[in-house]
């Protein structure tokens, strides 16, 4: 008896202690998140200094994606860990209720031999319930500390939040950052399934609890009942009773410490879903301005290799401007130009045509989503 009581307290022990390192591994990884900042160089060359930028920033996100899928490994070792903790409680519960069911058979075929010591047994049932009192006092206060200590990571949730827009608002001129967050989504997806497991499981731990109370209440009953039939079988049995509560007592405690531990991991996997959606949010808002200006700087690379190709026609006035369609093909092959809004100037038009297939092929976009197979132009002079 004296040897499984003490292999119960090591095994409590031992899980507080994964308990408490995964949730230091994560605040740990998560300060581990924030990246180095990002000091442009001074270059006259801009389109280097964004290159720099740019493999400085994927590196970074290489790094973040390594650590979010070393996080994603000990997450699932944890669960897996946790099943399995779950199922040698069941099949220690299934135990204690075979030999309590084999003690009610002894305490029946014993009831006639302890009469003598009723009396003493009352006494001791009264000294049992003041410790059950007490230890219910020290676990009201062992809860009140533990609802400090989930104040103080709200708090520490809210720093880190902080810092996470801090970073986003750092990221908004990068381009590549786009494929990045659709991984970053889908990784987002597979947390949210895996928080929505964790309630289930949660829910069903909380179901086993509630349906180990109800046996332990019955079977209280049922021994008060027996108490009152055979008061003279208790004396013998009430060592191995008190043993078969203080273990059930146990796994009880240790189950509610598990619930605590998997609501906490959830409402920390819900408050990173939110955070990364706003960062999606900024993410997707920076993409379209950035490719806003990407076209318009794409359709003035056009009209300067089209000027430079332009020979200015004879006695040409002032004010002439006129509107071309032109059809390309992948790599800038100009496939046909169509005047669509003529400047009246029959010259003036012709020469605009004419340059546009001599800068054939047209210059590339930057990002090859800009690229489109035909172009609106409006061409003038003297802009």
């Amino acid at each position: 008896m004296r040897w499984r009581n003490a292999l119960d307290k090591t095994m409590a022990a031992v899980l507080a202690i994964l308990v408490h390192a995964v949730f230091a591994a994560l605040l740990f990884m998560s300060f581990e998140w924030t990246p180095m900042p990002l000091t442009s160089p001074p270059s006259a060359d801009p389109v280097k200094a964004v290159v720099m930028d740019e493999a400085r920033v994927i590196a970074e996100l290489e790094k973040l994606k390594q650590q979010d899928e070393e996080k994603k490994i000990r997450e699932q070792e944890r669960v897996k860990k946790l099943e399995t903790e779950a199922e040698m409680a069941r099949k220690q519960r299934l135990e204690e209720e075979k030999r309590l069911a084999e003690l009610q058979e002894r305490l029946t075929e014993e009831q006639l031999s302890h009469e003598k010591t009723l009396r003493e047994k009352q006494k001791q049932e009264a000294e049992r319930l003041a410790r059950v009192k007490r230890t219910q006092q020290e676990e009201q206060e062992r809860l009140a500390k533990l609802e400090q200590q989930k104040k103080k990571l709200a708090q520490e949730s809210e720093q880190e939040r902080m810092r996470l827009e801090k970073l986003a608002e750092r990221k908004r001129e990068e381009e590549q950052k786009k494929r990045e967050a659709e991984s970053e989504r889908k990784r987002l997806e597979a947390e949210r399934k895996r928080a929505e497991e964790a309630t289930r499981r949660a829910e069903e731990e909380k179901r086993r609890i509630e349906e180990q109370a109800r046996i332990a209440r019955e079977a209280k009953k049922a021994a008060e009942e027996e108490r009152r039939k055979a008061e003279l079988a208790r004396q013998k049995a009430e060592a191995e009773r008190k043993r078969a509560e203080e273990a059930e007592r146990k796994r009880a405690e240790e189950a509610r410490k598990r619930a605590e531990a998997e609501q906490q991991r959830k409402e920390e996997e819900a408050l990173l879903l939110a955070q990364m959606r706003e960062e999606q949010a900024a993410l997707d808002s920076a993409r379209r301005t950035l490719l806003d200006q990407q076209r318009v700087e794409y359709i003035a690379q056009i009209k300067s290799a089209v000027e430079n190709k332009w020979i200015r026609p004879a006695d040409l006035r002032k004010g002439l401007k006129t509107e071309v369609q032109v059809s390309q093909i992948p790599g800038g092959v100009v496939t046909d130009v169509t005047v669509t809004i003529s400047s009246g100037n029959v010259a003036f038009d012709r020469s605009v045509v004419n340059a546009i297939w001599k800068a054939s092929p047209l210059p590339p976009p930057k990002d090859p989503a800009l690229f489109t197979r035909n172009l609106q132009i409006e061409f003038d002079p003297e802009d």
